[in-house]
């Protein structure tokens, strides 16, 4: 998913793909950091 981000981007910044990509890329390194301390956890 950042490769795909960092292509669009140097396509077009202005793509309004970049911020989505950007945002689901956000959300899934969020869960993984929650899961990985959820597991520190146990």
């Amino acid at each position: 998913m950042r490769q795909e981000m960092h292509r669009l981007f140097l396509e077009d910044p202005q793509n309004p793909q970049v911020v989505k990509v950007s945002q689901s890329l956000d959300k899934l390194l969020n869960e993984f950091d929650r899961r990985k301390i959820a597991q520190k956890k146990k």
